[in-house]
């Protein structure tokens, strides 16, 4: 279980920085097929492979083993008891981070450079995920051009 969600952490950071499987097979020595193998937990990354990823992807070894939100993951060694912030969906590889949507939708957000602006589809993105299938309503006032009145 440890081994597919290290492997899930490999393939997002991956995505999310735009490097391909054989692109990083190259980097690392390998083929692109022991990299499929590291992203789907077939093969168990060593823990020097994982320090030298660590150091072509620019975190910390520890962001392979953190959850979505950088909360710790020691509670995955016991699986019945699952810490409440972490959903089942996400260990079990139904991670929508994984899609191709949020890797655009993620790459487009770090291009921002206004902080401001930043901070504003935050909001935008937070408020559409707490209504859920509901349509969003925005007051007239915050978010829409003047009606013209000819």
């Amino acid at each position: 279980m440890i081994d597919s969600y290290v492997g899930r952490r490999i393939r997002l950071r991956r995505n999310l920085l735009g490097i391909s499987q054989d692109n990083l097979a190259r980097n690392l020595g390998l083929t692109f097929q022991q990299i499929q193998k590291y992203e789907k937990g077939t093969n168990r990354v060593s823990a020097s492979r994982l320090f030298l990823l660590a150091h072509l992807f620019g975190v910390s070894v520890d962001y392979f083993f953190k959850g979505p939100d950088g909360e710790d993951l020691r509670e995955i060694l016991d699986m019945q008891n699952l810490p409440a912030t972490l959903p089942q969906n996400h260990l079990n590889g139904d991670d929508p981070l994984s899609g191709r949507e949020a890797m655009s939708a993620l790459r487009a957000f770090c291009r921002i450079k206004n902080p401001r602006v930043r901070k504003r589809a935050a909001e935008l993105l937070a408020a559409l995920g707490d209504n859920g299938d509901e349509e969003l309503r925005v007051p007239p006032s915050e978010g829409r051009a003047p009606e013209n009145r000819a």
